[in-house]
């Protein structure tokens, strides 16, 4: 990212794209679907910097592309969208990384 921040970045691990069905991520993938690229890339990052520590159970997230993102926090886990955040809190120059298990996909 180049804009000033600070960001979040929720980071789907390899396994996440793994899991995904060979065809739909194929086409994401296509050239001539850069706008849907851009969508998917834009629902895992927030115009604002999230520790761990900010998280809290109900609350909700807005996405650069606008989409809200629901939080559950249960027995030290953190949920966003469903998706768990595996590693947290990878510091950058203008703002924070979290692992998350799976894509999050926007809604149409």
């Amino acid at each position: 990212m180049n804009g000033l921040g600070p960001f979040t970045i929720l980071a789907p691990v390899n396994l996440a794209f793994d899991n995904l069905e060979p065809q739909a991520l194929g086409e994401v993938l296509k050239q001539s679907n850069v706008t849907k690229l851009s969508n998917l890339l834009a629902n895992h990052i927030l115009a604002e910097k999230r520790l761990m520590k900010d998280f809290r159970n109900g609350q909700k997230l807005k996405t650069i592309s606008g989409k809200e993102l629901s939080v559950t926090v249960a027995n030290g886990t953190v949920l966003i969208n469903g998706a768990k955040i595996l590693s947290r809190d990878r510091q950058g120059s203008n703002g924070v990384v979290h692992s998350i298990d799976s894509v999050n996909w926007p809604s149409e």
